[in-house]
C-alpha cells in the first residue's frame, strides 16, 4: 500500500494546452493530391480544450499569456531551439497581396499566425506572434491606405483537425503589420470575413461565426463606421447560425453580400446546415438586410456551408457555391442583376467528396466576370461562368481554403491550402509549393532512443514525417493521412509504428520503407478517438497498449491485440460522431502492471496488476477532457 500511495503521488495529469506549433498519403511516394486515407476532418484540440461547457475563457486565455511573458526572464535558461519542418507546410487560411505592393504577401495560418513577405515569397517573417490569438480566420488590406491591415482571429472551417482555439477578435496594424492594436469583438469566435467600404476606411464589417462548440448570440454581421472603436451587431439569425463569408461592391459601399451558415457541433456530434443557412444583401451599408432568395436553395437540408464572390470587373455579377447540409455540394450559383435573380449554373463536374463544410469555395478573377475557381477539395476552374469545369493548380496538396490574384503581374495566383502555399504564373496551370513556411501543425511526435537526430511527428494532413539528420528542411513522410502518436522500438531503430485518423496502425520493420496493418484482433466495432493512443511498456518492446473504449494489449510487437479492460468511458454519448474515447495511456518505468487511462469523457483510471482489475480515480476531479496521464519518470 506504501509503494502505490508514493506512486500515485507521482502522477501527473497534464492538463495540455496543445502541442500545436505552428501545422492525406500512406507512404513518402504517394502524390500529395492522393485522398485515398482522407477521412473528415476534425475540432480536435479546440474540442477537448473546451470540454464539457463548448467555452474557453479569452479573458483567462489573454491572463496566461501575460503571465507567460511577465516571467519569461525567469526562464532563460531554458531555451528552445527550432527543429521544423520548413519543407512541409501547414494549413493557410488566407492569402492577400496589396494593390500598390506587387511582391508583398501576407499569409494567414491556421494556428501559426500571419506571415509576411516584401520579395515575392523569397523571404518570410511572422508578424503576429505577439497577438492574442494565432488561429487566423481573414485578413483585408485597405486599398486606399495599403499600410491599414484588418485581422480577423479564430479559424471558421469546422472540423479543423487543429482548430486550437476560437480566435480573441479582431486586429488592425496601420504600418503594415509592424504593431498591432486590438479592436475588440474577443467573443466572436472565429471571423471569417472582412471588407472594407471602399469609399471609407473607417467603416468595416465583418462576418462572425460565433463560438465552435456552444450555442450563443456573438455571431452574424458586425459593422463599425468609427475604425473599430465602436461595433455594432447588424445582423443576426440565431444562437446556432453565425456568418461565414461576405462581399463589397468595389464602388459602393452600400452594396454589401452577406453568406450565413447554421451550425452546431459538439463532442458527440454535428449539424452543419438547415434554414439559418442563406444569403443576405444590404443596400444601405450594412444598417438593414434582406435574404435574396429568387433562383437559390429553400429547402433547409440543401442549405449549409456557402460561400460568395463579387465580380471586380462587373460588380453586377456575383456566384455563390452551396454545401447541403450533409457537406455535399449542393450548387453553383450565379446573379448577373446584383442578386434579384439566381441561376444555377454547371456544378455535375465538380468534384464532390462530401464534407464540403471543410473549404472556402467560389473566387472570381478580378478581370473577367467569367473565370471563376472552385477552391474546395481540389481546385476546379471555369471559364465559361460555370457552365463547363476543368481541373486547375494541378497535384497541389487537397483541401483548399485561400486564394489571392495579383492584379499587378498577370497570370499571378496564389492559392492556400492544408499542405501550404503554392504560387502560379500561369493562372493556375502549374504552380510550385513553397517550402519555407514554419506552419506544420504537430499532434505529436517521438525522438528515437537510438538517435536523437531521427524525430519523428503526426501532423495535421500532412502525414507521419520525420528527419533522420535532425535538420529544417529535410523532412519527409512515412505514412499517410492526419499523422498521430509515432513511436519507435527503443531496441530497434527499424522497427516504426505510425498512426492516423481513427486508430489506423501500421508497422514497419524496415526503417519506414513500408508499412503493414498492425491492428490484428482489435474489434472494428470499437469506438476509436480521432487521435488514438498507443504506448510501450518501458520494460519490453514488444508489449504495447492501444486504446479504443477499451484497453488492448500486445505482447508480440502487434502481431495479435486482446483486450484488458472494460468500457472505461461513460458511453457512447448518442451523436453522430465518435465519443466515450480513451484518450491517453501511460505505463509506470518502474512497474509494468502499473498502468493509467484518461478518456475524453473526464474518466482517469489506474490498474494495479496489468487490467485486471481496474480503479476509478476521477470521482473528485472536475469533468474536464483528460488529455495526457503521466507517470513520474524519476
Amino acid at each position: 500500500k506504501k509503494k502505490k500511495s508514493i506512486v500515485m503521488k507521482k502522477l501527473i495529469l497534464l492538463a495540455v494546452t496543445g502541442l500545436v506549433l505552428v501545422s492525406c498519403n500512406n507512404n513518402p511516394q504517394t502524390a500529395e493530391s492522393d485522398a485515398s486515407v482522407k477521412e473528415t476532418p476534425h475540432d480536435f484540440m479546440f474540442m477537448q480544450r473546451a470540454y464539457p461547457s463548448g467555452e474557453i475563457r479569452t479573458e483567462a486565455y489573454a491572463e496566461a499569456i501575460a503571465w507567460k511573458k511577465e516571467n519569461e526572464s525567469r526562464s532563460r535558461a531554458s531555451v528552445w531551439q527550432f527543429v521544423g519542418p520548413t519543407n512541409i507546410g501547414g494549413r493557410i487560411t488566407d492569402i492577400e497581396i496589396p494593390v500598390d505592393q506587387a511582391q508583398t504577401y501576407y499569409v494567414g495560418a491556421a494556428s501559426g499566425g500571419i506571415f509576411k513577405t516584401t520579395d515575392a515569397g523569397a523571404t518570410w517573417n511572422p508578424i503576429f506572434d505577439d497577438a492574442g490569438s494565432l488561429s487566423i480566420g481573414d485578413i483585408e488590406i485597405s486599398k486606399n491606405d495599403t499600410d491599414v491591415v484588418w485581422v480577423g482571429t479564430g479559424e471558421v472551417n469546422a472540423g479543423g483537425g487543429s482548430l486550437a482555439y476560437d480566435g480573441d477578435g479582431i486586429y488592425k496594424s496601420e504600418d503594415g503589420g509592424l504593431t498591432w492594436e486590438s479592436k475588440g469583438l474577443p467573443d466572436v469566435g472565429s471571423i471569417g470575413k472582412i471588407v472594407i467600404d471602399p469609399n471609407d476606411d473607417e467603416t468595416i464589417l465583418l462576418a462572425a461565426m460565433g463560438p465552435l462548440f456552444r450555442d450563443d448570440n456573438n455571431r452574424g454581421v458586425y459593422r463599425t463606421t468609427d475604425g473599430g472603436t465602436t461595433w455594432n451587431q447588424v445582423l443576426f439569425v440565431d444562437n446556432i447560425t453565425g456568418a461565414i463569408d461576405m462581399a463589397i461592391h468595389p464602388t459602393d459601399g452600400n452594396i454589401v453580400y452577406a453568406a450565413t451558415w447554421e451550425r452546431q457541433r459538439r463532442p458527440e456530434f454535428r449539424d452543419y446546415g438547415g434554414p439559418g443557412s442563406g444569403l443576405h444583401r444590404s443596400t444601405d451599408g450594412g444598417a438593414t438586410w434582406a435574404e435574396m432568395t429568387n433562383g437559390l436553395p429553400s429547402d433547409p437540408n440543401d442549405k449549409g456551408r456557402i460561400s460568395i464572390d463579387i465580380s471586380e470587373s462587373n460588380p453586377d455579377v456575383l456566384y455563390a457555391r452551396y454545401a447541403d447540409a450533409n457537406g455535399s455540394i449542393q450548387g453553383v450559383y450565379r446573379t448577373a442583376d446584383g442578386g434579384d435573380n439566381w441561376v444555377e449554373v454547371n456544378s455535375s463536374q465538380l468534384t464532390n467528396v462530401g464534407f464540403h463544410w471543410w473549404f472556402r469555395g467560389i473566387f472570381v478573377d478580378p478581370n473577367d466576370e467569367d473565370t471563376i475557381y472552385n477552391v474546395d477539395f481540389i481546385v476546379e476552374k471555369s471559364t465559361d461562368g460555370g457552365n463547363s469545369w476543368f481541373t486547375a493548380f494541378p497535384d497541389v496538396h487537397v483541401d483548399q481554403h485561400a486564394m489571392a490574384f495579383n492584379t499587378s503581374v498577370g497570370g499571378e495566383v496564389l492559392l492556400g491550402n492544408d499542405g501550404g502555399f503554392y504560387k502560379s504564373s500561369d493562372d493556375g496551370a502549374s504552380s510550385v509549393k513553397d517550402l519555407t513556411l514554419p506552419i506544420t501543425q504537430f499532434y505529436r511526435f517521438h525522438v528515437d532512443a537510438q538517435n536523437n537526430n531521427k524525430v519523428y511527428g503526426g501532423t495535421q494532413d500532412n502525414n507521419t514525417i520525420r528527419t533522420t539528420t535532425g535538420s529544417l528542411d529535410d523532412w519527409q513522410p512515412i505514412f499517410g493521412g492526419d499523422g498521430f502518436q509515432p513511436l519507435v522500438d527503443p531496441n530497434n531503430t527499424n522497427v516504426i509504428y505510425a498512426l492516423s485518423q481513427n486508430g489506423n496502425l501500421g508497422k514497419s520493420i524496415n526503417d519506414a520503407a513500408s508499412f503493414f496493418n498492425a491492428t490484428n484482433g482489435i474489434s472494428g466495432g470499437d469506438r476509436n478517438n480521432w487521435d488514438t493512443p498507443i504506448a510501450f511498456d518501458p520494460q519490453n518492446s514488444e508489449i504495447l497498449y492501444y486504446g479504443t473504449q477499451r484497453v488492448w494489449k500486445t505482447t508480440d510487437a502487434a502481431g495479435n491485440w486482446n483486450p484488458i479492460s472494460p468500457d472505461l468511458t461513460n458511453g457512447p454519448g448518442g451523436g453522430n460522431l465518435s465519443f466515450g474515447t480513451i484518450i491517453s495511456i501511460d505505463v509506470s518505468n518502474f512497474d509494468s502492471d502499473l498502468i493509467y487511462v484518461g478518456t475524453d469523457d473526464g474518466n482517469v483510471w489506474r490498474t494495479d496488476d496489468g487490467g485486471t482489475n481496474w480503479i476509478n480515480l476521477s470521482s473528485t476531479l472536475p469533468d474536464r477532457w483528460v488529455t495526457k496521464v503521466k507517470t513520474s519518470p524519476f
